[in-house]
């Protein structure tokens, strides 16, 4: 990882002397070495560049975009890592929000509307990478407090996911069966 460490700098350097630090191109290279050291368990370094990254997507992209929803997802990730469960449900709540269309809701209890999730969700695969871990600080937190309230929120969230999954997948073969049945 020290390699990619210096790498990943370099890459940095050459991009800041051509694009300028506030450039949409850096965000990807910092977005980069905040998942190298979160490799490294170095959580303040890890949070630093993932933040400077959203930052520039939120600049250029606005506040609705799949790129913005990864960069929510790792930062949960890191919180998650430090047992600050709390803390990571928020930044995978944000990372729902910056993924679909017409949900707006930071409370972390919520879901977004069952029925207009498929056709309002950029990417599907960045909607279940924050769907599952959330699900999984719920649990932790039951873990951690013994508080039944998190279980079910927990098991909520289960439900909830699989339910989506069902309705991608009918949909899916729905799908398929349309364009059989036209070509």
């Amino acid at each position: 990882l020290d390699s990619a460490t210096y790498y990943n700098q370099k890459t940095i350097d050459v991009h800041y002397k051509l694009f300028g630090e506030k450039s949409l191109k850096m965000a990807y290279p910092y977005f980069q070495l905040g998942k190298i050291y979160l490799e490294q368990k170095d959580w303040k370094q890890s949070l630093a560049y993932f933040r400077k990254a959203l930052a520039i997507y939120q600049q250029y992209l606005g506040d609705k975009h799949p790129d913005i929803a990864t960069a929510y997802t790792y930062i949960a990730r890191v919180y998650e890592k430090q047992k600050q469960y709390e803390t990571a449900l928020g930044y995978y709540q944000n990372a729902l929000v910056s993924n679909i269309l017409d949900f707006n809701s930071l409370d972390y209890l919520d879901f977004p509307n069952p029925n207009t999730v498929r056709k309002n969700t950029f990417h599907r695969q960045k909607l279940f990478d924050a769907l599952i871990p959330k699900m999984t600080c719920l649990y932790k937190l039951y873990q951690s407090k013994k508080d039944i309230h998190y279980l079910k929120q927990a098991f909520q969230q289960l439900q909830y996911t699989q339910q989506l999954v069902s309705t991608f997948r009918h949909n899916i073969i729905n799908d398929s069966d349309k364009h059989s049945f036209l070509h």
